[in-house]
């Protein structure tokens, strides 16, 4: 036995089709970073503005992690091109360039090309915005 739809059950199927809203992407994560330091320099601390616009999922947080490169000094890890100094804090941290107390430095003075970058967590970071700055030595 086989059935058949009217045009009149056609129609009301493609009526609800068309009725029913589609499902929208959940709003992009934004966000910006900038340098509030003006003259950034060797052991001293820089700090950074950020914003962040679109809603975060719960557990979501943002950092701020920071590099400095010297890429004409010799380093025992050939696979990090020249990075000197790097940590990782909280958005209104002040991060002090090339501070042992961080935990890990090469900095020993001079200039440095840094970046910071402002990640989204947790997780693999999701970077969204970075701001380069070059800090004298």
């Amino acid at each position: 036995m086989r059935s058949r739809l009217t045009g009149t059950a056609v129609a009301a199927v493609l009526a609800l089709s068309i009725a029913v809203p589609a499902t929208a992407a959940p709003p992009r994560i934004t966000g910006t970073i900038s340098l509030d330091t003006p003259n950034p320099a060797y052991q001293q601390p820089v700090t950074f503005t950020t914003s962040i616009s679109g809603k975060l999922k719960p557990g979501q947080y943002a950092m701020v992690y920071v590099e400095c490169y010297q890429p004409d000094k010799p380093n025992p890890f050939p696979n990090y091109n020249g990075l000197v100094w790097a940590e990782l804090d909280h958005p209104n941290a002040a991060f002090v360039l090339g501070d042992p107390a961080t935990g890990w430095t090469l900095w020993q003075g001079g200039s440095a090309d840094c970046v910071a970058h402002l990640w989204l967590y947790p997780g693999i970071p999701l970077e969204l915005a970075r701001v380069p700055f070059r800090a004298t030595g």
